[in-house]
């Protein structure tokens, strides 16, 4: 019961980090100083857009079968990949690559840790706890991004793919809650 009850905090910690996104403000530039203009860049925001809704049912379909924490262990293996991948990337299509990559990340932690939230309450007899538990990784998911955001910016100051390399750094610690 007492490790149950672990899978709170360390699924607020997952969120935290999930959306401590420090790319965000790298990320256009980086496009721009690999030649790619508002077209490419537009393309490759479709791309991850467009896998992440082909990706989103069987993520979730995944994740019922085969169990939540192994969804998460995907995604989070999945995404410091994909910022390695963005690191060393400088044409279009290994961008795109990057994007399916983060894509398939992210839609197989949506929703999953919500219902991991949900399934531990339940199994702990608190599950009239929901709204708050969940209220609070929402929170710290927009403090995570809020954070990176203006962290990343510096980082991008300092070299603009260090937000990158650190994002491959935080994914992995990422991994390590799972």
């Amino acid at each position: 019961m007492s490790s149950l009850r672990r899978n709170i905090p360390l699924l607020y910690a997952f969120r935290f980090l999930r959306d401590f996104i420090l790319v965000m403000p790298a990320i256009v530039p980086l496009y721009r100083e690999c030649g790619l203009g508002a077209t490419e860049v537009l393309l490759i925001q479709t791309v991850f857009s467009a896998s992440q809704l082909a990706f989103e049912v069987p993520s979730g379909y995944l994740a019922d079968v085969l169990g939540r924490r192994f969804a998460l262990v995907i995604g989070a293996a999945v995404i410091p990949v994909s910022y390695g991948v963005y690191a060393v990337s400088d044409s279009l299509w290994q961008f795109c690559v990057a994007e399916v990559g983060m894509a398939l990340g992210y839609a197989m932690a949506s929703g999953t840790e919500s219902a991991m939230i949900f399934d531990t309450l339940l199994a702990t007899g608190r599950e009239s706890e929901y709204r708050r538990q969940e209220g609070r990784a929402e929170a710290l998911t927009r403090l995570g991004a809020a954070v990176a955001a203006v962290a990343g910016g510096f980082l991008a100051g300092v070299f603009l793919r260090l937000p990158f390399y650190v994002n491959v750094l935080s994914g992995l610690a990422n991994l390590a809650i799972v």
